[in-house]
């Protein structure tokens, strides 16, 4: 019994990490994305002010 609530955990502790890092990388992933959205506008401000 001790044995399968250990396992469970350890299950349980596995998935949130994995969560965790998915997590992180759809943050970086949306920062990256907030930063491309940024250099495009700048882009386009600078073709607008020739």
């Amino acid at each position: 019994m001790a044995q399968n609530a250990a396992n469970a955990r350890a299950i349980a502790e596995a998935n949130l990490a994995e969560i965790s890092a998915s997590q992180k990388a759809a943050a970086a992933s949306a920062q990256l994305t907030t930063a491309q959205a940024a250099e495009i506008t700048g882009t386009r401000q600078l073709a607008l002010a020739k």
